[in-house]
């Protein structure tokens, strides 16, 4: 039974979220009288978009990548979002570019000669399949008490591979930036299989200790069920500050947990140098080959 704070929570997160279109969310503990998932007094829930910290510079529009595709996006191969991509499947590192938002001004020009203006964006519509992400979350999910791992998430539904479930949202800030809460950042540098970047490009991470989502109780798993990818609209992949998406990565039935991998890079060969780090926790995951220790730091 849900207690008075864990209601309410589950009111005013379902509300923000149905706000943006999306599918409700439940607050469920089953395991002990924990009055809801610890959170900081004036939590903002974000369910699809990121807050930016003062004095962030927003790229000029006029650079970015743009396509005349109309009415939506249908051959990858005359699409200018997604010139040189050859497959579906993207691996890790790998910034997916998707169609920026419609321009209003789009629609005039296709139906009406007499309109002079050019579309600032895209000119496909708001269901193009080449913005996947961009689409409202449709799945609904719960937010419950594990047993000894804390708080975690879970599917109503069983969800097919391949399915984006949703973004990662909160503040974003410069990396390394004092005053960042490391149990909930999550780096833009989009080097998940690379251990390292260029020392010129900037360097960003998104903070969703006070500004986020249901994504910021998402568990480790060494053996994880959901993949993490880039996507990159409303900016430039230069920037550095791409969308960070959750996509399943099997078939997973209903009430089961979402997990990804804290540290993708890790290897059994680095148990011992993750030990000592101080980023490093105990892994909890229970699965066979599990690595015993992960990196808190995404």
């Amino acid at each position: 039974i849900a207690s008075n704070r864990q209601a309410r929570l589950e009111t005013q997160w379902t509300s923000a979220a149905q706000d943006k279109g999306a599918a409700s969310l439940a607050f469920v503990n089953e395991v002990d009288d924990e009055d809801g998932p610890p959170l900081p007094s004036n939590f903002q829930y974000l369910e699809d978009r990121y807050a930016y910290s003062k004095g962030y510079f927003h790229p000029d529009q006029a650079f970015f990548v743009s396509c005349d595709c109309f009415p939506t996006c249908k051959l990858r191969s005359l699409c200018s979002c997604q010139e040189g991509l050859v497959s579906s499947k993207y691996p890790h590192g790998i910034d997916i570019i998707e169609c920026n938002k419609v321009c209003i001004f789009t629609y005039v020009k296709h139906l009406s000669d007499i309109c002079g203006l050019a579309p600032k964006f895209c000119s496909c519509n708001k269901t193009c399949i080449n913005r996947v992400s961009q689409q409202p979350r449709d799945v609904p999910l719960e937010i419950f008490k594990t047993k000894g791992r804390g708080w975690g998430v879970r599917t109503v539904e069983a969800l097919p591979a391949g399915k984006l479930v949703g973004r990662y949202t909160g503040l974003r800030e410069e990396a390394d930036k004092p005053g960042c809460h490391h149990d909930f950042m999550f780096d833009l540098d989009g080097h998940e299989t690379s251990s390292s970047t260029d020392e010129d490009e900037e360097s960003y991470t998104v903070d969703a200790y006070k500004k986020g989502n249901w994504t910021r109780f998402v568990n480790h798993s060494c053996v994880p069920n959901m993949r993490v990818h880039n996507v990159v609209c409303e900016s430039l992949p230069e920037k550095n500050t791409p969308y960070i998406v959750f996509v399943t990565s099997k078939h997973i039935p209903p009430y089961s947990e979402l997990t990804i991998d804290y540290d993708p890079k890790a290897t059994m060969s680095l148990k011992q140098i993750a030990r000592s780090s101080p980023d490093s926790s105990q892994c909890l995951c229970g699965e066979v080959g599990c690595r015993k220790w992960v990196a808190v730091h995404f």
